[in-house]
């Protein structure tokens, strides 16, 4: 039995968030992100101002975060401390393994203002879909999902793939545009989301 999967490390981080590589001190176990990502990608520096409420928001889907239950330190850092609260929530990013939960983290680091580090943390859990125009239509970009591409062929609203710039691209109508979603909503619910209006996540399908 390796160190990783000890019981004692359960509650542990042994990969750092940013950049997945194993996680050897003290600080970067209990943090969840490495001393080299911790500097490069302003682990303690945050870049804007935190927004609470909107943060609170995305962590909806995760009960036992933020409602009864919840772990006495992020409550008492909510609302208070941005930073306490962001490194929390990057470790319990970094000991994860679901995608609508790192999502929804991501999301909610960023509302906190840490925007270089959930940017780079949504690149690394291969979590983070962009769906931004460009021209007449729309360029999606997501992790690579077999079943994904099959259903946006199959909702048939002229997707198309754009070997350029490695996105796949479909009109702007009303039509396309809900098929598109519908087709997210099924493959992706929960992660993160860039748009035209920012940063959120994609909802849990109804």
């Amino acid at each position: 039995m390796s160190y990783e999967t000890a019981p004692a490390c359960e509650l542990l981080a042994t990969s750092c968030a940013c950049c997945g590589r194993p996680l050897l001190d003290a600080t970067s176990v209990e943090t969840g992100v490495g001393p080299d990502c911790r500097k490069k990608y302003g682990y303690n520096d945050a870049q804007g101002a935190p927004d609470w409420l909107a943060a609170a928001q995305a962590l909806d889907i995760i009960p036992d975060l933020l409602g009864p239950g919840a772990p006495a330190a992020i409550v008492a850092a909510w609302g208070i401390d941005a930073r306490r609260a962001s490194n929390l929530l990057v470790h319990r990013f970094a000991r994860s393994e679901d995608l609508a939960e790192k999502g929804a983290l991501m999301a909610a680091i960023y509302l906190l203002g840490y925007f270089r580090l959930a940017t780079k943390l949504a690149d690394n859990a291969a979590g983070k879909v962009e769906v931004l125009p460009v021209g007449d239509r729309l360029a999606v970009k997501t992790p690579y999902r077999a079943d994904f591409v099959a259903a946006l062929k199959a909702a048939r609203v002229g997707a198309r793939w754009d070997r350029d710039t490695k996105v796949w691209t479909v009109p702007t109508d009303q039509r396309a545009r809900a098929a598109l979603w519908a087709v997210l909503r099924n493959h992706f619910a929960g992660a993160m989301l860039v748009s035209e209006k920012g940063y959120s996540t994609i909802p849990v399908a109804a």
